[in-house]
């Protein structure tokens, strides 16, 4: 799913890596998102322990809300996921 996303041509946002392996949006400094690794564990904790419930604080543009997404559908719980969206306004990573 991780490299999938890279892959997406019809929505208003398109997706790259950066040098370090991180998911960002084309024509934004900032955020980055996690790296594939990290999406992977994410779900993967998720099914592996049955988890039911989850909160995602700073989620930046949703990758790792939709690795905690797809681990939830495996094991029917669900998550609430929260953020402000100024790092994309601002192009600053401590925006304010």
């Amino acid at each position: 799913m991780f490299k999938q996303i890279l892959n997406l041509t019809d929505g208003p946002v398109q997706y790259e890596l950066t040098e370090m392996g991180h998911i960002k949006m084309v024509n934004h400094l900032y955020p980055y998102s996690i790296k594939e690794r990290e999406f992977n564990f994410l779900r993967d904790l998720i099914a592996h322990n049955n988890l039911k419930n989850g909160f995602e604080c700073a989620t930046a543009f949703g990758i790792s809300s939709l690795a905690l997404g797809l681990g939830f559908k495996e094991t029917g719980g669900k998550c609430v996921t929260m953020d402000a969206y100024i790092e994309e306004k601002c192009e600053d990573p401590g925006g304010v």
